[in-house]
C-alpha cells in the first residue's frame, strides 16, 4: 500500500501511553457538581445570615449572599454564579423578608433592593467570568510560548530528521496530548519510519490527504473545509510558494475539531519544523560541498604530481623508441619493426594523456595563459593533422574550409590541442570505414563575426540523458565499453575555448554520431 504513493518519506510518532490513534481525552468536571457547590454556598450564606439576623437589617445581611455569588463566579463558572444569584434571592425573600416563609414582598423598598442585588450579581458574574477567561487565555498562551520556546531550542540542536521526530514525540504527544506524522519527499518512493511507541501505517485516505496538502500547500482534514472527513488535520510545512513536507495532527477533541487557538499553535510548530528541516538539509549540502572540495583538491594535487612525474621518463622512452625506428643500419624483421612502431604509437598516446592531465590542472589553478596571435585556420588544421599523422593516416578525414575566411586571434598551440582531442575522440568512437569531417566557416552571431568549427563523426554518439554531463571532468559515456581514456578531453576543450571567449557545444546527429561545434570570435 505504501509504494502506491510515491514522493513522501513518513515519520510516525506518539507517546508511549497511547495504544491507538486517539488523543487522551481531557477529564472535565461534572457540571452537576458545580451546582451542588453553588447550592452549598447559598446554604452556608443562609446559615450565616440567620446567625446575624437579630443584629443587622435584612438589607445588610443580603451582602453575605453577594459574597456567595462572587465565589461562584470565581471558581464555579458563569452558569453556577447565575444559579447562585437566583437561589439567593428566593431564599432571602422566603426567610428574611416580611411576610416570612412566603415569596411575597410587602415593602417596595425590599423589591428595589432585590432588583439591585440581581443587577449587581449579574454584572459581577460577567466581569469575574470575563476576567477568568482572560486569565485562562493568558495561562494557555504562556504554556504555548513555553512549549514553542523549548521546542525551538531543542530543534535548533537537532542534526537529523529522526531527531526532529523524537523531539516532536516528546512535546506534541506529552505536552499537547496528540499524535502526529511527518511526511517528507524522498526519491519518489514512500518510506515509513516508525518509532517504537507508535507503529501504525497510514491508511489510503490519510495518504491522499497528505498528498493533496503537499501538492496544494493548504491545510486540509478535520476542522477545515478542505477534505473535512478525515479525523486528523494536515498542515503543510511551507516555504514561500511550496510545501517541503506535511504534518498530520490529530485534533485535541476526539469528537470535534481543534480550536482556532490550537490550530494557530500547530501552524507555529510547523514553521519551526520547516526551519529545522531546512537547516539540516542545508548543513548536509554544505557537508557534501566541503567533501567535494576536499576530493577535488586531492584529485588536483594527485593529477599534478603524477603528470609531472610521468613527463620526464615518458620523453626519454619516446626519444629512445624514435631513435631505434630511425636507425637504418639495424637489421630488424617485420615483427620487430611492428613492435617498435606500436610502442611509439602507445608512447604518443600516453604523452597525450599526460598533456591532458597537465592542462586540466593548469586550467583549474588558473596557470594556463593563452598567447594569442593572428592565425590562418587552413594552416592550423593542416598543422594539427600533420601532428596526428600516425593516428589519422588510415582514416578518411574530410576538411571543408570556406574561402576568404578571416584570420582569428587565438593561441595556436592551445586551439591545435583542442582540435587534436576532438579529432582523436571522433576516430576512437566511430567505425574505421566511416569518415570524420572538419568543417570551418564564418558565422555572424548577434552581430559578432565568429569562426565556426564543426567536428562531425558517424560513431556511437552520446546517450541523450548524458549530453549535459559531456563536458564534465572524468566523464565517460555509459556506451563506450572498454575503450581507453580518462574522460578529460572534452573538459579541457571547454576550458580552453572559454578562455578564448568562445563557445563549445555537443549534440547527437540524426544520421548517427555526434557534432562538436566551436565558435571563436575573430577579434
Amino acid at each position: 500500500m505504501i509504494d502506491q504513493h510515491p514522493g513522501f518519506d513518513i515519520m510516525v510518532a506518539s507517546s508511549a501511553d497511547f495504544t491507538h490513534w486517539a488523543p487522551k481525552e481531557k477529564v472535565e468536571d461534572n457540571p452537576n457538581k458545580r451546582y451542588v457547590w453553588a447550592f452549598s454556598l447559598v446554604v452556608t450564606a443562609t446559615v450565616v445570615c440567620m446567625m446575624f439576623e437579630q443584629s443587622f437589617a435584612p438589607a445588610n445581611i443580603l451582602m453575605t449572599y453577594l459574597l456567595a455569588v462572587i465565589l461562584s463566579a470565581l471558581y464555579l463558572g458563569r452558569g453556577a454564579s447565575i444559579f447562585t444569584s437566583i437561589l439567593s434571592i428566593l431564599i432571602f425573600d422566603f426567610i428574611f423578608i416580611p411576610p416570612k416563609y412566603t415569596l411575597e414582598i410587602a415593602d417596595t423598598e425590599y423589591l428595589l433592593t432585590l432588583i439591585g442585588f440581581i443587577v449587581v450579581s449579574m454584572v459581577i458574574s460577567s466581569l469575574v467570568n470575563q476576567r477568568r477567561g482572560v486569565t485562562r487565555t493568558a495561562s494557555e498562551r504562556e504554556k504555548e510560548s513555553n512549549l514553542l520556546f523549548a521546542l525551538n531550542h531543542e530543534l535548533a540542536q537537532a542534526h537529523s530528521i529522526p531527531e526532529i521526530g523524537l523531539l516532536l514525540e516528546k512535546h506534541l504527544s506529552l505536552d499537547i496530548g496528540s499524535q502526529f506524522r511527518i511526511y517528507l519527499p524522498k526519491k519518489n518512493i514512500l518510506h515509513a519510519h516508525s518509532f517504537e511507541s507508535f507503529e501504525i501505517t497510514p491508511t489510503d485516505a490519510e495518504m491522499l490527504n497528505a498528498v493533496w496538502t503537499y501538492e496544494h500547500n493548504e491545510v486540509s482534514g478535520s476542522g477545515v473545509n478542505l477534505l473535512p472527513s478525515s479525523e486528523a488535520t494536515f498542515y503543510p510545512l511551507s516555504t514561500d510558494d511550496k510545501a517541503i513536507g506535511v504534518l498530520e495532527f490529530k485534533p485535541v477533541s476526539p469528537n470535534g475539531t481543534a480550536s482556532t487557538q490550537r490550530q494557530r499553535l500547530i501552524k507555529a510548530i510547523c514553521t519551526q519544523i520547516k526551519l529545522a528541516i531546512q537547516r539540516i538539509e542545508m548543513a548536509e549540502q554544505n557537508k557534501q560541498v566541503e567533501i567535494l572540495k576536499a576530493t577535488e583538491k586531492l584529485q588536483t594535487a594527485l593529477l599534478n604530481s603524477v603528470s609531472h612525474e610521468l613527463r620526464t621518463p615518458l620523453v626519454s622512452i619516446t626519444g629512445a623508441l624514435t631513435f631505434l625506428e630511425e636507425q637504418e643500419d639495424i637489421k630488424r624483421n617485420n615483427t620487430e619493426t611492428e613492435l617498435v612502431q606500436n610502442a611509439i604509437l602507445e608512447s604518443q598516446r600516453l604523452n597525450r594523456l599526460v598533456s591532458n592531465l597537465l592542462d586540466i590542472t593548469r586550467l583549474e589553478t588558473g596557470a594556463l595563459h593563452e598567447k594569442k596571435e593572428s592565425v590562418d585556420f587552413a594552416d592550423l588544421i593542416g598543422s594539427t593533422l600533420d601532428q596526428m599523422y600516425e593516428r589519422v593516416k588510415d582514416r578518411t578525414i574530410h576538411v571543408q574550409i570556406s574561402e576568404d575566411l578571416p584570420k582569428c586571434m587565438v593561441d595556436f598551440r592551445l586551439i591545435s590541442h583542442v582540435l587534436q582531442n576532438l579529432i582523436d575522440n571522433a576516430i576512437k568512437y566511430s567505425p574505421k570505414e566511416q569518415p570524420v569531417t572538419i568543417d570551418v566557416d564564418q558565422a555572424m552571431i548577434k552581430g559578432v563575426s565568429m569562426i565556426e568549427i564543426k567536428i562531425l563523426d558517424h560513431g556511437i554518439g552520446i546517450p541523450q540523458g548524458e549530453l549535459s554531463s559531456a563536458f564534465s571532468k572524468f566523464y565517460r559515456g555509459s556506451n563506450i565499453g572498454t575503450k581507453n581514456g580518462l574522460g578529460l578531453g572534452l573538459a579541457i576543450c571547454k576550458g580552453i575555448i572559454e578562455a578564448h571567449n568562445g563557445q563549445i557545444s555537443i549534440h547527437n546527429r540524426d544520421e548517427g554520431g555526434i557534432s562538436v561545434n566551436i565558435l571563436l570570435p575573430t577579434q
